[in-house]
């Protein structure tokens, strides 16, 4: 009978079958970067290489299927648990209009949606894939993405996987 109760418990923490998220709250880092497509040029913009990473902190929602991870600095992006499928999506938009470090002001506005699909891979650590999607508006646009790289389309897709894990 015990051992039937711990299965189920450990039913309820990885399927989330018992009404409770099956991810941990706090701080996750994002290593291993695989880069599948980057139009977007984000490995140039963000620096990406073998030992990038990335961390936000995780925080469940109210309704138990749901949480949202923010990046320090960064707004929050909400997710959708489904089992122990998430996906969460969010925008990042960067105007230049004002100018920014070491840039002059210009005439162009950065938006760049994500969509992130994945899996937990038990309550502390998960893969997911990351879509972008970037646009750029004004007429310094092509000035400006010329001057990360020579072929940026605009709109561009990248797209970026990755393994997290609970820092903290």
């Amino acid at each position: 009978m015990l051992a039937r109760l711990l299965s189920i418990s450990l039913v309820c923490l990885s399927l989330a079958a018992c009404g409770g998220p099956p991810v941990a709250e706090g701080l996750w880092r994002g290593s291993n970067p695989v880069i599948e497509s980057d139009e977007c040029a984000l490995e140039v913009f963000w620096e990406i290489d073998s030992d990038w990473t990335t961390e936000s902190t995780l925080a469940h929602g109210e309704d138990r299927s749901s949480f949202t991870l923010t990046a320090a600095g960064g707004d929050p992006v909400d997710c959708v648990l489904d089992g122990v499928a998430f996906t969460c999506t969010g925008a990042a938009v960067v105007d230049y209009n004002e100018g920014i470090e070491e840039l002059p002001a210009m005439d162009a506005i950065i938006t760049m949606d994500s969509v992130t699909e994945g899996e937990l891979l038990d309550e502390v650590s998960s893969a997911a894939t990351t879509t972008v999607e970037g646009t750029c508006e004004g007429e310094a646009c092509d000035a400006l993405l010329g001057s990360v790289a020579d072929d940026i389309p605009n709109p561009c897709t990248s797209v970026i996987s990755l393994d997290y894990a609970l820092v903290e």
